[in-house]
């Protein structure tokens, strides 16, 4: 599932791509509200491996 770029904001972006594991990627979603399944969130942490933090304002 990709990520939809035009939901993140820079501040999830940065919270999210210094999460190490998919468990604290599930965790971090949670505390937002979201809700993901463990397949979803290493998907989602594949994707973010090709984001740098300086991407991030390319992206908003």
């Amino acid at each position: 599932m990709p990520i939809d770029k035009k939901e993140l904001t820079k501040e999830m972006l940065e919270k999210a791509i210094q999460c190490k594991s998919a468990d604290e990627l599930i965790a971090l979603a949670k505390t937002g509200g979201y809700e993901m399944t463990k397949e979803e969130a290493e998907a989602y942490m594949t994707e973010l491996s090709d984001f740098e933090l300086d991407d991030i304002v390319s992206v908003i």
